[in-house]
C-alpha cells in the first residue's frame, strides 16, 4: 500500500492553481505541482474551481482519443484480418471439439464427474 500524506498548500501555490485550473489538464497540473491527481482535484472541489466551457468540450476529444488508441480492447490493438500471433497453439484443421454431438447434460455430467466444477 503507498503511503500518503497530507499536503499543505502555500498561498502562492494556491493563487497559481486559481490561474492555470481553468485552462491546463488535471494530469499537467499534477506535474507542474508535483503532487496527485487527486489532490489536484479535492483542492479544486474545495476552491469551488471550474474548466473553461471551450476547454471542457476540446479537452474531452482530445482525451477520448488518446484513451481509445491505447486501451488494450480499442480497435487499434486488436488483431489484424490474417494475423497470426502464435501459430503453434491455434487449432490445426480438422480439429474436433471433445463436444461435438453431446449434449449439455453430457458435458455438465462429466464436469462433475472429473470435479472441474
Amino acid at each position: 500500500m503507498i503511503k500518503s500524506y497530507k499536503y499543505i498548500w502555500e498561498q502562492k501555490e494556491i493563487e497559481k492553481l486559481e490561474e492555470l485550473f481553468p485552462v491546463k489538464t488535471n494530469r499537467e497540473l499534477s506535474k507542474i505541482f508535483g503532487i496527485s491527481i487527486r489532490t489536484v482535484i479535492r483542492k479544486a472541489r474545495e476552491l469551488n474551481l471550474q474548466k473553461i466551457d471551450y476547454f471542457r468540450k476540446t479537452i474531452d476529444f482530445i482525451q477520448i482519443g488518446k484513451l481509445a488508441s491505447t486501451h488494450p480492447n480499442s480497435i487499434a490493438t486488436r488483431f489484424k484480418k490474417g494475423q497470426r500471433v502464435s501459430p503453434e497453439t491455434e487449432f490445426k484443421k480438422g480439429h474436433v471439439p471433445w463436444t461435438k454431438g453431446k449434449s449439455y447434460y453430457d458435458k455438465w455430467k462429466y464436469r462433475k464427474e472429473n470435479r472441474l466444477i
